[in-house]
């Protein structure tokens, strides 16, 4: 028999809750369906409702894209830098999805010479996915299409040379620059080290994760698990929470980010890349493997 410790990490989200009334959100909406002045007003107003919680940075990046819609170009990087620098907005924010959200900046000499020395390589993940007993699954998203090869270690060495485990894949435009990569050949209830290489570059830093037990071995484990996770700012910090318990596992159990728009990329793809920009949520995938279920807010409208 397993003997599962169940941790319970996840802020669970009512009707009424903050992440439902999500002004960025609701703004982005509306530059969906190009109502303009409507997004900019409802920003103006966010501050002033007690329960729509939105910082300078995010308003100044939401302001960015609606410059973009009616295409002022200057106006748009004055935003945009003002969201980086002042806001601490992820440069990735505006990489990520570029062609759709800030076509008006890319022919704007200011901005990609400002853009140019910032620029990442990897703009979401690397992400844990199905780690089993002997193999590992990475999902990652790069700037332009690139070849990735991720390089594993045993944290501990018991003799000789460490067995280097590898696997590779190429991110591609039609899945926007996104891929999955499996490494197989892997030693259970074992700690890894992996290293992320792009183009024969190695980027970022060292991450440790730990294999699962044997399969049909009795053993012990926690899993953090949760639905309800929109963005509220002030709740943010549970990502940090949730990866210092090391759970074995993250299980979203649906309305993982609130979208309730299904018929605009814009909304959806905005809707992600903001969480996929978070250093908490960053931090907390790179090692703990995550799976995630659909609910209503995740790909339709409310109880739908």
């Amino acid at each position: 028999m397993l003997n599962t410790n169940v941790v319970f990490l996840f802020s669970v989200l009512s009707v009424l809750s903050f992440a439902q009334h999500d002004p960025g959100r609701n703004a982005v909406r509306l530059l969906a369906t190009d109502q303009i002045e409507e997004a900019l007003l409802l920003l103006k107003q966010a501050p002033k409702a007690n329960n729509s919680p939105i910082s300078q940075g995010e308003k100044l990046f939401v302001m960015t894209m609606a410059a973009c819609r009616v295409e002022n170009g200057i106006e748009a990087f004055k935003h945009a830098k003002q969201a980086v620098e002042l806001g601490g907005i992820p440069i990735e924010r505006f990489q990520a999805g570029s062609a759709e959200m800030f076509a008006s900046l890319s022919d704007l000499s200011q901005y990609t010479e400002w853009l140019q020395p910032r620029k990442k390589q990897i703009l979401h993940g690397p992400m844990l996915g199905a780690v089993t007993d002997s193999s590992a699954q990475f999902w990652l998203r790069t700037a332009d299409e690139a070849d990735i090869r991720i390089e594993l270690r045993p944290v501990l060495v018991s003799a000789g040379v460490a067995k280097i485990s590898v696997g590779s894949s190429r991110t591609s435009s039609s899945m926007d620059y996104t891929t999955v990569i499996t490494v197989e050949g892997l030693e259970p209830t074992t700690q890894y080290r992996y290293k992320v290489w792009v183009d024969d570059r190695r980027i970022g830093s060292t991450t440790v994760f730990q294999t699962q037990s044997m399969r049909e071995k009795a053993c012990s484990f926690s899993i953090a698990f949760g639905g309800g996770a929109g963005l509220t700012p002030p709740n943010e910090r549970m990502w940090t929470t949730i990866s210092n318990h090391q759970p074995s596992a993250l299980l979203m159990l649906g309305d993982n980010v609130y979208i309730d728009d299904p018929l605009h990329i814009l909304t959806q793809r905005y809707c992600y890349y903001r969480r996929q920009s978070q250093t908490e949520w960053r931090e907390l995938v790179a090692s703990t493997p995550v799976y995630a279920i659909y609910d209503d807010h995740d790909f339709g409208t409310n109880d739908c």
